[in-house]
């Protein structure tokens, strides 16, 4: 009759609320194992794994689970109602600069081209490849920037490659392409 009473009986409301963290793209995830019970009773104890995670640029919730004991360490979840209030875990997208290098030549009818580049401030991430495409020449005597632009891509464990620009903010500073006479 008693297990019947507990079935019917009005569970106990708590909150749990999982803490909330940002950052700076990089090669590790974000996570924060923060969290607070609201209404639970001192006599019963919680473990809680917060499990949110987050590498790419965005917001997502920092998701969590519980489970609640009473004195004896006997798992009694069912008696409550539990309500999660989620943080939020926001990854900023990482300043990367990058420089297209300068060449110069005599004229000799032919288009100049220098396609290499370098990263002046920041750094991508050791399961990521830059690929630069380069649009400057010059053929004429005179002189032009360097242009390019570039695109970023994570290698996946079966080689796949995911474009992933979003996670940066990219600045471009242009070389230059001189022709003399």
């Amino acid at each position: 009759a008693s297990a019947v009473l507990i079935l019917n009986s009005v569970k106990t409301p708590i909150t749990v609320i999982t803490g909330s963290a940002s950052g700076i793209y990089s090669s590790e995830s974000l996570s924060c194992d923060e969290y607070k019970i609201r209404g639970l009773d001192e006599a019963y104890s919680a473990k809680v794994t917060v499990y949110g995670s987050r590498r790419d640029v965005g917001t997502s919730q920092n998701l969590a689970d519980v489970r609640i004991y009473d004195s004896l360490g006997i798992d009694v979840t069912f008696l409550f109602e539990i309500e999660f209030e989620y943080g939020e875990l926001t990854v900023n997208p990482a300043k990367l600069v990058i420089r297209s290098d300068s060449a110069e030549r005599r004229y000799n009818g032919e288009g100049l081209e220098k396609k290499t580049y370098s990263i002046v401030e920041g750094e991508i991430c050791d399961d990521e490849t830059i690929s630069a495409v380069f649009s400057g020449s010059q053929t004429r005597i005179g002189r032009s920037d360097n242009v390019f632009h570039a695109e970023i891509y994570r290698i996946g464990s079966d080689g796949s490659r995911n474009l992933i620009n979003e996670n940066y903010i990219l600045e471009y500073q242009y070389g230059y392409l001189k022709v003399t006479p």
